[in-house]
């Protein structure tokens, strides 16, 4: 690769972009082969590819293609092992620099590089390795054990870090908290959203303190696990003026979010139970900033079993392209409004 050639964007995105990546092998201090490493997290975030293999001339290539085999093997082997969200599993090699060495190899569906403007080899790819699913669960499993046993330090308590496998446990505890407790639900919001939707301490500190201390009802779920407590959601809401009638006052849900292992477990109807019984003892209709693909889904899964509490969905709005980052569109955000079934006012 090199300044001034075809490979040019290779280097400028390699060295810019979380996405890109630079891969060398090497012998006694000299370089034997290196490889441009791309990954696509919207199409198949499980799959590194090398687009292709740069070989000094004279190399062995079956043994330059065993080191790299020798090198993915162990590199997903422990990334998989420490990191519970690690969704690596497979190695692709692109042939368009060159397919010598790489006959051994079995042909794979390609996968295409995030960036068109982004020069690639790897437009025709073979399969390199694949960590098989019961090697991946042995590992996610020893993830989720380091996780249970890591520490975080939050406002001089030790808590467990968010992010665990669900096992047999306590009750979940639901605890009101104030914008003391911002960083804890900017933690949980890295691990439950991709970086384009995630908001921020800051943003959180803003909306737990926009009224009077008795208007904030935000609140945080936890789990326990034997005598640790875990937190595993939040819910950001407060009393303030309705998005759709002037002067009139509600509880408004500005997010609610649960980390995924915890989802469809009943924590999210504690959640929602949370909300409703807010609104109810103080008579308020309830307003979603909803997120399409996350929170919005859960409310409408959800909206049999919202009615048998007592409330009904009187208004939906959409409005598109909520969430973006520069030209990429990435979420779009329902506002909803759930009012007392007449029956129950």
């Amino acid at each position: 690769m090199t300044l001034g050639g075809a490979s040019e964007s290779c280097i400028q995105v390699g060295y810019t972009k979380p996405e890109y990546g630079f891969f060398a092998l090497y012998r006694d201090g000299q370089l034997c082969a290196q490889s441009f490493l791309y990954t696509n997290p919207r199409t198949n975030p499980e799959v590194i590819v090398c687009d292709n293999i740069e070989a000094n001339q004279g190399r062995d290539k079956a043994v330059i293609l065993e080191k790299y085999k020798s090198f993915f093997t162990l590199y997903l082997t422990q990334e998989l092992e420490k990191d519970l969200h690690c969704s690596f599993e497979t190695v692709n090699i692109g042939t368009g620099y060159t397919d010598i060495g790489l006959a051994s190899l079995p042909p794979t569906k390609s996968v295409l590089i995030p960036d068109n403007d982004v020069y690639t080899d790897a437009n025709i790819q073979k399969r390199l390795l694949t960590i098989d699913t019961d090697k991946i669960n042995e590992l996610k499993k020893m993830a989720t054990s380091k996780k249970q046993k890591a520490k975080i330090r939050r406002s001089g308590k030790m808590t467990e870090a968010p992010g665990i496998e669900h096992v047999e446990n306590l009750e979940p505890i639901l605890e009101n908290c104030s914008y003391e407790k911002a960083a804890t639900i900017a933690e949980l919001e890295q691990a439950i959203y991709p970086a384009s939707l995630q908001q921020g301490e800051q943003f959180f500190i803003e909306e737990m303190t926009a009224g009077e201390p008795q208007d904030n009802h935000s609140f945080i779920l936890s789990d326990q696990v034997e005598s640790n407590v875990i937190p595993v959601g939040y819910g950001i809401c407060y009393s303030t003026e309705s998005e759709f009638d002037y002067g009139d006052t509600v509880l408004f849900v500005s997010d609610l979010a649960l980390l995924p292992e915890f989802q469809r477990k009943g924590f999210g109807r504690k959640m929602f139970f949370k909300i409703i019984t807010l609104a109810k003892e103080r008579g308020l209709p309830i307003e979603f900033q909803a997120r399409a693909s996350t929170s919005y889904l859960a409310l409408k899964h959800a909206e049999s079993e919202i009615r048998s509490l007592g409330y009904e969905i009187t208004k939906d709005e959409l409005e598109e392209n909520y969430f973006s980052e520069g030209d990429e569109i990435t979420e779009d955000v329902h506002f909803v409004r759930l009012e007392l079934i007449a029956d129950n006012k």
